[in-house]
This record gives structure tokens, sequence and C-alpha cells, in this order.
């Protein structure tokens, strides 16, 4: 059974396919997995955690701790708060909820939440956009495009450019 990590890292990854593809198809899949997984004070795994785990009482609800990788929470908030910057509503609110109680942990013991601490500084920092939509891809403006490193970087067509206008994106 996926777990909320799961759930996360693979939205995370779509934005990022969606963003370099210009493919507007895949951001709204991310979005799809991002809401599915929002519960009444956070995020959730969709249909509960791992039936195995929790009957041998080994299932944690949301388990906030890193190590190698992100947690779920971090992982599932990361890719809310780019859904956010890509103009989806609501999802900001969410992380934030689901980030609130772990920031005084993740201030105490910065290397065990590194995951955390990166969301919560997405969280303060404004948001930036660089969106070049061009009919041909002009592999100079595309070089430079891609280069810029101040926030969310697409390239794309005008058509592609509809398409995530159409799914809700700004």
């Amino acid at each position: 059974k996926p777990t909320l990590e799961d759930f996360g890292m693979l939205a995370g990854g779509l934005i990022d396919l969606a963003l370099a593809t210009g493919e507007a198809r895949f951001a709204v899949r991310a979005r799809e997995l991002v809401e599915s997984c929002v519960a009444e004070h956070g995020f959730a795994v969709p249909g509960g955690g791992d039936p195995v785990l929790a009957a041998q009482c080994l299932a944690l609800e949301n388990d906030p701790s890193e190590g190698a990788y992100p947690s779920g929470i971090s992982a599932i908030a990361a890719a809310a708060v780019r859904l956010d910057q890509l103009g989806i509503a609501g999802l900001r609110e969410v992380a934030v909820a689901a980030l609130s109680p772990i920031s005084p942990l993740a201030v105490q013991r910065p290397i065990s939440f590194g995951g955390a601490l990166g969301v919560i500084s997405m969280l303060d920092q404004p948001v930036r956009q660089l969106v070049v939509v061009s009919r041909t891809a002009d592999d100079t403006l595309v070089g430079l495009a891609r280069a810029w490193r101040g926030g969310l970087v697409a390239v794309v067509s005008p058509a592609q450019c509809e398409e995530w206008d159409g799914a809700g994106f700004e």
C-alpha cells in the first residue's frame, strides 16, 4: 500500500515533469494526488494506512521523522506549496496546518527535519514564476529560462499555455 511519502514524492515528480515538458496533464495528476491526501488537519493517506502495520500496532498516523528522504508530511506539503505557487488555491493553508505542529521540533533539531524546514522556507518566500510562451523551441531562450533559479520555470507553446489555463493553473 502506498505511503504518504509515496504520494508526496510522486506528486513532486509530476510537477517537475509538467514544468520540464510544458504538459499540464502531469500537473493535473499531481493536483489530484495531493487533493486526495487532504485530511481534516493536514494530510493523510487516502483510505488509511497499511492494514498489516495497523494490525501489528506499527502504523503511525503521520510520522514527521525524516532521514535520508523527507517525511510524508514534508513531501506532500512541498507538492502542495508548489501547486499553490501554480495558482491552485487552498493547498498552502493545508500545508501550513500540517507543518505547524512540526515547526517547533524542526527549529530545535534542524538536522532531523531538513525536508520540513525546506517547505517552511518555501512558504516564507515570494512566489516567482518564469513562463516563456514560444511558438518555436529557441534553444537560447529555453536555455536561459531553464538556467533561472529564482522560482518556478516553464517553457510552453501557445497551445500548452491554453491547456494550463484550462486546467485551472496560472
